[in-house]
């Protein structure tokens, strides 16, 4: 003769492992559904610029389209389609940045980078 196991998960203990289940979703679902915030990107484009155009005091427009704009414009193009905003900044005689609000999110400066772009040593 076979026993029969009663194989059947009683009715509280269903109850509780649903609403555990609806709970994480929940909870998952709001977690991954809030704005993550805005991705800046900050550059000091005048200095760079006017570093770069003192280090080159005799160069054609030409030659500065070619080793400082386009340059610049690779940087804003590579910050740009990776869903960054990028901002213009200045600073003071004080160091202090002049942007009067940047929206919740995350900010990078870039202007090492910039600066990087446009030295002669890094050209080809």
């Amino acid at each position: 003769m076979e026993a029969k196991v009663n194989k059947t998960v009683p009715i509280p203990v269903a109850i509780i492992f649903l609403l555990v289940g609806i709970t994480a979703g929940f909870l998952i679902g709001q977690k991954t559904a809030q704005p993550q915030g805005i991705k800046i990107a900050t550059a000091e484009k005048g200095e760079v610029l006017l570093e770069a155009l003192l280090s080159r005091p005799n160069a054609s427009q030409q030659t500065l389209e070619i080793q400082v704009e386009r340059p610049i414009q690779k940087i804003y193009q590579h910050y740009s389609d990776n869903g960054w905003l990028v901002l213009n900044t200045s600073k003071d005689e004080d160091g202090n940045i002049c942007i009067d609000a940047l929206p919740k999110g995350k900010t990078r400066d870039i202007t090492q980078e910039l600066r990087n772009a446009v030295q002669p040593a890094k050209q080809q």
